[in-house]
């Protein structure tokens, strides 16, 4: 009997072998200026500590010459590329990506075609206009500041002035970690048990270290990190988010934000039952339930793969579809380029709207006790954003900021410690999150069709 080992997805071993280990190179200067090749992917947002796989071959030749540039860029821009995600036909001007390393890459000698693992690095504002300069033939990209925040005073945490302590929780990194780490134990147990399962040498780390990683890339060190900056991120990359929402969450200006972002994402998924549900992107039919997320890999509940033609999908993975699912399979299960070794992928779509939704992988061999004979890896962009954010967007339009409303000095928690279920909560949710509409069904069938 085989078993499956979780580590394996996040290899690619896919990309075929021969695969360079890089070392890493060091970060660069916040608040700089920098050009480099621009990778635009849709639907994929791309966190710092995220992995992405990228290739090309003679169908799409598009990718070569960015990786060459980048590979051949003298250091401090050596093996980096700038990664942005879209929707629909057109950008904003000004967009927050995320910087890229390239930290294995090969060459396939039959066909010239490259095949490179990058990870994320850093948070960037790339300027879209400046790609179209004759000076500039590559984007201008500013690097945004890690957004970290000072520590409560400990004066005020002792009760030593007339500032009562609960009212600066709001304002703690560390308390809102703590939060975060509740609701999702509380919420999403199968992310929990995902990180509790690793060793504590990642939860030692410094925030720069958590970041840039070993000189390999090396998952199984990785786990639910302790420190404010690499939770947020952690979370925000694992969480089953539609990709509107991952950019939101991308582009919070610091990890204050970013943690109040996801509690309040947290809370409404926690007191609002039809929030639970995940919706098909085009017609908004009841796909999945949020809370039988699956891990699947070291780095989570699904990450982003390249497919045989070098288009790349973010996907979440699940244990089953909504008893209302209605979902059509394309073709005979196939093994060949499976990103999920020991498992058969079959194309899977809406089939009210024929919106790709994503594949059902089905087990091709006995993989033991621990892996579910069938699960669903559901792409994050074929997900509509309206279960949190209330109504889409216009059709081509990009990411918007978030806009945040008057904090309120009411606390995250009640007198005795737990969690509060009031509305005052929403006045803290970001104004896109107030919105609400639809009903679903979030019952379950034992197995997805």
């Amino acid at each position: 009997m085989a078993s499956f080992d979780t580590s394996t997805p996040s290899q690619h071993a896919y990309l075929g072998s021969g695969l360079e280990d890089l070392a890493a190179s060091e970060p660069l200067t916040e608040g700089e200026r920098y050009n480099l090749p621009l990778i635009p992917l849709r639907g994929v947002v791309l966190f710092p500590g995220s992995v992405l796989p990228l290739m090309d071959d003679d169908q799409l030749p598009r990718m070569r010459p960015l990786l060459e540039r980048a590979l051949l860029a003298p250091p401090p821009l050596s093996r980096l590329v700038a990664v942005v995600s879209f929707q629909g036909s057109s950008f904003d001007r000004f967009i927050v990506g995320c910087t890229a390393e390239i930290r294995k890459s090969s060459t396939d000698a039959n066909n010239g075609g490259w095949r490179a693992v990058a990870r994320g690095r850093q948070r960037v504002l790339v300027d879209l206009c400046s790609a179209h300069l004759p000076s500039r033939p590559q984007p201008s990209v500013t690097v945004l500041p890690t957004g970290d925040v000072p520590p409560v005073p400990l004066i005020i945490e002792q009760g030593l002035t007339s500032v009562h302590p609960r009212t600066a929780r709001p304002f703690d990194v560390h308390h809102l970690s703590n939060n975060c780490r509740h609701l999702c134990a509380k919420l999403f147990p199968g992310l929990a048990l995902h990180a509790a399962a690793w060793p504590d040498s990642f939860h030692n780390m410094s925030e720069g270290e958590a970041l840039q990683g070993s000189a390999t890339l090396s998952f199984r060190k990785r786990g639910l990190p302790t420190r404010p900056l690499p939770l947020s991120y952690w979370l925000a990359a694992n969480l089953p988010l539609a990709s509107k929402h991952r950019q939101t969450l991308l582009e919070a200006p610091t990890v204050l934000h970013r943690l109040r972002l996801i509690v309040d994402m947290l809370l409404l998924y926690e007191q609002r039952v039809h929030t639970r549900v995940l919706r098909c992107k085009g017609c908004a039919a009841a796909i999945v339930n949020a809370g039988d997320v699956l891990q699947t890999t070291d780095e989570g509940a699904g990450s982003a793969f390249c497919n045989a033609y070098g288009c790349v999908h973010d996907l979440a993975t699940f244990t089953r579809l909504c008893a209302r699912a209605d979902v059509r399979l394309h073709g005979l299960p196939e093994v060949a380029h499976s990103w999920y070794p020991g498992y058969a992928w079959t194309i899977a779509s809406c089939s009210h709207c024929m919106n790709h939704l994503g594949w059902r992988f089905t087990a091709a061999q006995d993989l033991g006790p621990d892996m579910p004979t069938t699960f669903w890896g559901i792409r994050r962009d074929a997900l509509a954003e309206a279960c949190l954010l209330g109504q889409h967007q216009e059709h081509g339009q990009g990411p918007t900021a978030p806009a945040f409303v008057e904090e309120s000095v009411s606390e995250y928690e009640s007198a005795d410690g737990s969690y509060t279920e009031a509305d005052e909560t929403l006045s803290r949710i970001p104004v896109q999150l107030l919105h609400d509409d639809g009903n679903s069904d979030g019952s379950e069938v034992d197995e997805g069709r």
